[in-house]
């Protein structure tokens, strides 16, 4: 939801041009702009779980 909002401005379409593409020449560089947030919004909640203990294992090991 918060790509296809920060998407918007960047947006040419037929039935809706964005506020920044005449600034742009007319470009539509709304699918780089998604792309760019949402790696970003990837990689900001990965860093959240580096490092996080894992929990115990769903079926413990019969001992022999």
């Amino acid at each position: 939801m918060i790509t296809l909002a920060v998407q918007v401005p960047f947006i040419d379409q037929l039935f809706f041009v964005g506020a920044l593409v005449k600034p742009l020449g007319g470009a539509d560089i709304s699918w780089i702009v998604g792309f760019g947030v949402a790696s970003l919004l990837y990689l900001a909640g990965a860093k959240r779980f580096v490092g996080a203990q894992p929990g115990l294992p769903a079926a413990s090991p019969v001992p022999s």
